[in-house]
């Protein structure tokens, strides 16, 4: 587990069982949308910085 301030992106990085790399960002907030330019940047770093294979990105959203 990452998520501390300066994580660069990622709150989970971990190894899947077939070798690859996994970074997950998780986001709560009440925007209803995420930006392109905020996945482009998460991709991004999940790649340069972490060097995953698979970039997982959860968007939670509060109840209507």
């Amino acid at each position: 587990m990452s998520g501390k301030s300066g994580g660069l992106g990622a709150d989970v990085i971990g190894c899947l069982s077939d070798g690859r790399e996994l970074v997950v960002q998780y986001e709560d907030t009440p925007r209803r949308s995420v930006s392109s330019h905020d996945m482009r940047k998460f991709v991004g770093t999940a790649r340069l910085e972490h060097g995953a294979d698979v970039a997982l990105f959860v968007h939670h959203l509060p109840p209507v």
